[in-house]
């Protein structure tokens, strides 16, 4: 009964008398804070961590969604931008901008799609060229080649 009344908010009919029960008393007590203490702490810890990792994956899913709307790309190459970004989500503290450079580096990804990605990006102002539009035009897979290289 006395042990309960401790740690609960409930009516403490005991109290100790002599000096080793108030001792022994004490001592429940702040053990028994200690050990609250340190529980409370850790959950608060694990909830902060775990709060951090994922503001660091929502702050890149919206970057990478911005970057894919601003430079408006296509829907196929869109997805596998999302396959990579999901394959190699890192949960570092680093920043990653929405540029082509970043997304490359940061997504890791294979030729083939950085490829398509470069190609999505950079035709138009390839095809301005006059040298490159007359190439280009008739043959677009000569700008992949281009573009994977």
């Amino acid at each position: 009964h006395w042990s309960l009344t401790q740690f609960t908010p409930a009516t403490q009919n005991l109290a100790p008398v002599t000096h080793m029960e108030r001792v022994f008393s004490i001592a429940v007590v702040l053990v028994a804070l200690v050990t609250f203490s340190t529980f409370l702490g850790k959950m608060t810890s694990n909830m902060t961590r775990l709060f951090s990792l994922n503001t660091h994956k929502y702050q890149k899913q919206i970057k990478l969604r911005r970057f894919i709307s601003q430079n408006q790309i296509p829907s196929l190459v869109a997805q596998s931008l999302w396959h990579a970004f999901r394959r190699h989500q890192i949960s570092e503290g680093r920043q990653f901008k929405a540029g082509f450079q970043e997304v490359r580096d940061f997504l890791h990804l294979t030729k083939s799609l950085e490829a398509q990605l470069c190609q999505c990006l950079f035709q138009d102002h390839i095809l301005k060229l006059p040298i490159f539009g007359r190439i280009f035009t008739r043959n677009t897979s000569k700008l992949h080649l281009l573009c994977s290289k």
